[in-house]
């Protein structure tokens, strides 16, 4: 439907545009966000976000409150508005527009990579939880949600000429056996690689350091059988 001009008993015209379904009339061909906003009574920028509609497949548009909006196009310009609930991601605010968010999302959202930790707040003395990728969280509860992310560090090894890596520091020798050599740990003896020979590890659950130790190889227990 095209945007008529009404004259407004001079010679002024009047352009139409509706938000949220409600009619309204503007003497100027070009209204601000918070004009738009002022004139509906949503006024609350923290609480909404304003969009014009947009004809499919193009995406809405969000209209700020410095954005200008040109009412004189050939169509009735359609505003509406989501309601937004913010949350709070490494001390920067953003909104979102939904009730519920997965980890990864707001992992998107906050531009953390999906491999590091990412955790939600809690007020003490209870501990902050671990948010999963797949874990949702309802950002409607009160207050703002804050998250926060850590950078899971990867720790390289080698074992003989095959390299591995572990998102734990510390392994015991019969994990690095069994868990990552793939082999019998009764039946082998894990050895690390040192200046002029190798350290053997006979202590099946002495925790190994990989920031300090990765270059490994493995002896087999068997003797070898001598035709």
């Amino acid at each position: 439907m095209e945007n008529p001009t009404i004259n407004a008993g001079g010679n002024d015209s009047v352009l139409l545009y509706t938000v949220n379904g409600q009619e309204f009339k503007s003497e100027k061909q070009y209204l601000t966000g918070a004009e738009i906003r002022k004139i509906a009574n949503i006024e609350d920028q923290s609480e909404s976000l304003l969009f014009l509609a947009v004809k499919h497949p193009w995406q809405d548009e969000l209209i700020d409150g410095n954005k200008e909006v040109n009412l004189a196009r050939p169509e009735i310009e359609h505003f509406y508005t989501k309601n937004i609930l913010l949350l709070l991601i490494n001390g920067k605010q953003y909104h979102y527009d939904k009730q519920y968010i997965l980890g990864e999302q707001i992992k998107a959202l906050g531009k953390i990579p999906l491999e590091d930790d990412l955790f939600l707040s809690i007020r003490g003395p209870w501990e902050d939880e671990l948010i999963s990728n797949e874990k949702e969280v309802n950002l409607a509860r009160p207050g703002i949600e804050h998250f926060y992310s850590k950078q899971v560090l990867i720790y390289n090894f080698k074992i003989d000429k095959k390299s591995y890596t572990s998102a734990v520091q510390f392994l015991s020798v019969r994990e690095i056996l069994e868990d990552f050599a793939n082999v019998e740990a009764d039946k082998n003896t894990l050895a690390a690689k040192i200046e002029g020979g190798f350290k053997e590890y006979k202590n099946l659950d002495e925790k190994i350091d990989l920031s300090q130790t990765n270059q490994f190889t493995v002896f087999n227990n068997n003797p070898c059988n001598v035709s």
